[in-house]
């Protein structure tokens, strides 16, 4: 009765609630954002708190508690986003139609959906056009190095065998870290929160810079950790967690403009993991590089190269075929908001 209660609120059509203070959305998102973090806390108990961050018992125990956070989170958005008396039955059977074009319901804005499932993913991997190019750069000596070795195999060594688990331990941190993470924190910090901020009217392009401040916000706890575990001083603790938010912050921007442009939560997802999988370019490398490194004779290529992934990951925010030029999620909005 409770879960079919509950996927009625999810599944039929949302109207906005009228004349929502944008506060609501704000305490809505402080809430999301607060609670994925002390659910770490609260949920995982203490003595599986105190184990390595990658020991499975503390990775499982985590992955239940981000999740629990999200379920709550969806369920919660309905009550206070969709207004219930609007909502009248379309048929005898006092069933919803879907099938209608204007209807809206609140997983459809949550971007519980698989269209645009590819876009924000390759419209990321021309940014990575450069480190992509260095991973074949390094096949290419590798295999100077190793004649006998087929290129597969070079392939595998160089480009994969480093990445991929090879102990229960590591598989479980990598299912934390290209599949657990990138799809819970989309779920929260893009799929409830973007929507609850443009719902109570606030623009596009301020939801862009407002939401990812409540992403970057919850990696603040890191840096207590850190303290935590010793050996770092405070002004060295600061500097990272700073840098931290900063580059969560602007990742944030991006995937919440992607999300209003393709409303897919699984697209974002995916584009999340692969980033989280490439990690951040060796930029030291590229301002200057080690002239005993193998890599050194293709510094200038390099250099280029990730020039041009830069200029086409800029030009492909006007491509149709990786972001909509019409956002989603914004027609999602009016339409809710038009209906009778």
């Amino acid at each position: 009765m409770m879960f079919a209660h509950w996927h009625s609120n999810l599944t039929r059509e949302c109207r906005p609630k009228q004349d929502l203070p944008i506060l609501i959305a704000l305490l809505y998102s402080f809430f999301v954002a607060v609670s994925f973090v002390i659910s770490l806390y609260v949920l995982v108990p203490k003595p599986i708190r105190e184990l390595a961050r990658d020991d499975p018992r503390q990775i499982k125990s985590r992955m239940i508690a981000v999740w629990a956070v999200c379920l709550v989170s969806i369920l919660v958005y309905p009550l206070l986003f969709c207004d219930e008396a609007t909502i009248q039955p379309t048929d005898n059977h006092g069933e919803f139609d879907s099938s209608n074009d204007n209807f809206v319901s609140a997983l459809h804005l949550m971007g519980w959906s698989s269209q645009n499932l590819m876009g924000p993913l390759l419209h990321s991997m021309l940014l990575y056009v450069g480190p992509i190019f260095v991973a074949f750069c390094r096949i290419h000596v590798f295999r100077q190095r190793n004649k006998s070795s087929t290129f597969f195999s070079i392939l595998s060594t160089v480009l994969f065998r480093p990445n991929l688990p090879s102990t229960v331990d590591e598989r479980w941190s990598d299912l934390r870290n290209l599949v657990v993470a990138p799809l819970t924190e989309e779920v929260a910090f893009r799929g409830c929160i973007v929507p609850a901020l443009l719902i109570v009217g606030m623009k596009s392009a301020k939801a862009v810079f407002v939401s990812p401040l409540f992403f970057g916000t919850a990696h603040f706890h890191h840096a207590i950790l850190k303290l935590k575990e010793g050996g770092s001083s405070i002004k060295f603790v600061v500097l990272v967690t700073l840098f931290q938010f900063t580059y969560t912050s602007l990742f944030g921007s991006y995937a919440a403009y992607a999300f209003i442009r393709t409303n897919s939560i699984l697209s974002v997802s995916l584009s999340h993991a692969f980033c989280n999988f490439m990690g951040l370019p060796d930029i030291h490398f590229l301002i200057k590089p080690n002239p005993e490194s193998p890599m050194y004779i293709f510094r200038w290529s390099i250099r280029i190269v990730h020039i041009v992934g830069i200029i086409l990951f800029i030009k492909g925010f006007s491509w149709e075929f990786l972001l909509p030029n019409k956002p989603v999620l914004m027609k999602h909005i009016v339409t809710m908001s038009s209906s009778p």
